[in-house]
């Protein structure tokens, strides 16, 4: 799985060439398939290798983080040429997104439908991770659109305010508040690790938390899965490259795990106490069977 970022920043007026040129070596493709590579689609559109029940663009993720199948051919210029085309469409998306700075978007999706789509894309994608193992002649590329560099929170965390995904405003960094949030799908690991959160008010956003460890490093599930309470410092909240909705994190200091029994977390969310605290023996079990199934994280939250 290959893997290339493209700052917001680049220029789109390079000649066509140089940019092929330059997409090819800086995405990591060995030597020997420089001059061989198909690039079948990209983001979000159906890709014509593979059947649309291998497709997890046919179903989007609604994220700047997305995957492109390439196969080996010998026609690049063509192919890296609809590449291109497709990505500066793309790229006028993100531009249009600055026009709506400061805006409160009133068509947010359902927790229903957010979460359905988020599911159904889910299992697309990793039926299609599941196709690239098993045909050696195909790879996922993953590409993401860096955002304009920006700060991480300083601020304490005694000093933030809380906020709710209905106060959000777009492209915009919301400096002086946090975002409590609880997880409530699988992580889907592309460029990000991509979940879809909700507040204590039933709303929900796409989560999208960059810079994380690798999966052979560190697994997406034990970053965020199903329950996991994350606070959120001085959330930035964008227009994604498909036109939805999206809390993205870039800076691992500014997303916060919550114990479980925090004071902070909302009463709903909260463990309910049946007939007594669970002893500390029982979380000791816990730990030891954690570390020796070798799942570090697991043991260290427990």
């Amino acid at each position: 799985m290959l893997c290339h970022d493209i700052r917001a920043s680049d220029q789109l007026t390079r000649n066509d060439n140089r940019v092929h040129s330059s997409l090819i070596q800086n995405c990591a493709i060995p030597r020997f398939w420089r001059n061989s590579f198909h690039i079948t689609d990209v983001n979000h559109r159906a890709v014509s290798t593979l059947p649309n029940r291998f497709n997890p663009i046919a179903n989007p993720t609604f994220t700047e983080s997305s995957a492109i199948v390439a196969a080996p051919r010998m026609d690049v210029d063509k192919d890296m040429s609809r590449y291109w085309q497709t990505f500066q469409k793309q790229r006028e998306s993100l531009k249009r997104a600055n026009e709506r700075q400061g805006q409160r978007p009133n068509d947010r999706k359902s927790k229903e439908e957010a979460y359905l789509q988020f599911m159904m894309s889910l299992k697309q994608f990793t039926a299609m991770k599941e196709k690239e193992k098993e045909n050696k002649q195909s790879h996922v590329m993953l590409l993401s659109v860096v955002p304009p560099a920006y700060l991480p929170c300083t601020t304490p965390l005694a000093q933030l305010t809380p906020t709710a995904i209905r106060h959000l405003r777009l492209e915009t960094h919301h400096r002086g508040t946090y975002l409590m949030l609880r997880v409530i799908t699988p992580p889907n690991r592309m460029a990000a690790i991509i979940v879809i959160a909700e507040d204590d008010q039933n709303d929900v956003s796409i989560l999208q938390l960059y810079q994380q460890d690798r999966e052979d490093v560190r697994e997406a599930t034990d970053v965020v899965d199903v329950g996991t309470i994350l606070l959120v410092k001085e959330p930035y909240y964008k227009v994604t490259a498909m036109g939805d909705y999206s809390l993205r994190v870039d800076h691992v200091s500014d997303i916060v795990h919550v114990d479980k029994n925090d004071s902070k977390i909302p009463k709903a969310w909260r463990p309910r106490i049946h007939d007594g605290e669970e002893s500390a023996e029982l979380f000791k079990t816990r730990g030891d069977s954690a570390i020796k199934e070798r799942k570090y994280w697991l043991a260290i939250r427990e």
